[in-house]
């Protein structure tokens, strides 16, 4: 009794603008907007200081902000998923 279940259920297909779109073509997109997105992005600044190694680094937040941007002008969005292990 041990059916593996990927076998019963039916794939549905992701819906374009001209009707379903197949696996390829959704990767194909997402990777077209990173590539926009890492083309837009320009150079991160590193102004946070770091007083034990006496140098600056790109804070996190500051990071991120600016990557929720570029990613939502491409029409892409940062999920954040908490998992326990």
């Amino acid at each position: 009794m041990n059916e593996d279940i990927t076998q019963t259920l039916p794939e549905s297909p992701k819906m374009g603008a001209t009707g379903p779109k197949t696996e390829p073509d959704v990767q194909s997109s997402i990777y077209k907007k990173l590539f926009a997105v890492q083309a837009n992005i320009g150079k991160l600044t590193k102004d946070t200081p770091n007083p034990y190694f006496k140098s600056k680094y790109a804070d996190l937040g500051q990071t991120i902000e600016l990557l929720k941007v570029e990613l939502n002008k491409a029409g892409l969005v940062v999920i954040r998923v908490n998992m326990r292990i």
